[in-house]
């Protein structure tokens, strides 16, 4: 796609027209908010796949977005685009003690279609100690998405920081120290003093593709997503049920 000097003027001029932040911009688009403020600012241009979301996001055509050919966009009839939410997507590594850090830097996101918090991520697990034999389990590759502003009990699936590590693990505590338990029964528990590490996030939701956990269902290939239901909670939901 050949792209004129007018390009960043025309992306920033639909962005304010829409009413949208660069930040609400880059996450309809699937993009980071320094990448929408490099195109407005002139120092980059984007590839055609992320050209053809950035004009469906402000209401246009590629060619008319990156040159002005075709017809002007009419605004006033135009409903924006509301996408799923996209969500830092990250992979397994020894940052627990900079998360906030890399989150910030995150180059790759995952369309979250649950409510979390703001400051929630999606993590795709590697290593077989999350596979489990019934019940849940957390096959590598699976997508995990977690939310520090859920707060872990008895049983839930965490992930858990020690130092610049980081594990995602069942969680027990009591009064001195805390257990991570693995799903795999091939791998052992993890037991750490209290006050030797920290939970990170909890999670609130898992998608599994059966393709990357080579499970086929009939000859087709799908995809399983678990929303997880701890103890506590579904008794809560169960008692408002009476009431």
């Amino acid at each position: 796609m050949n792209f004129d000097s007018l390009f960043h003027e025309r992306v920033s001029t639909l962005r304010k027209s829409l009413g949208l932040t660069q930040t609400e911009l880059a996450k309809q688009v699937g993009i980071v908010q320094r990448q929408i403020a490099a195109y407005e600012g002139g120092d980059s241009k984007p590839r055609d796949p992320v050209l053809l979301r950035l004009a469906s996001a402000l209401g246009t055509t590629p060619g008319w977005l990156a040159s002005g050919d075709g017809q002007e966009p009419n605004l006033r009839n135009f409903i924006p685009y509301t996408s799923v939410r996209q969500i830092p997507l990250l992979t397994m590594g020894p940052f627990a003690d900079r998360l906030d850090e890399v989150l910030k830097s995150a180059t790759a996101f995952h369309p979250c279609g649950v409510a979390v918090s703001d400051s929630a991520f999606a993590l795709k697990i590697v290593g077989e100690s999350m596979r489990g034999s019934g019940g849940f389990s957390f096959p590598p590759g699976c997508i995990v998405t977690f939310d520090p502003g859920v707060e872990p009990q008895q049983g839930s699936f965490v992930l858990y920081g020690y130092e610049e590590e980081m594990t995602f693990k069942q969680y027990y505590t009591d009064l001195f120290q805390v257990t991570l338990k693995a799903l795999n029964k091939n791998y052992g528990d993890l037991v750490i003093n209290k006050g030797d590490g920290f939970v990170l996030a909890t999670a609130v939701y898992a998608e599994v593709d059966l393709i990357q956990s080579q499970t086929t269902l009939h000859g087709v290939y799908q995809q399983v997503i678990t929303k997880a239901d701890y103890p506590g909670l579904r008794k809560d939901s169960d008692d408002n049920k009476k009431n």
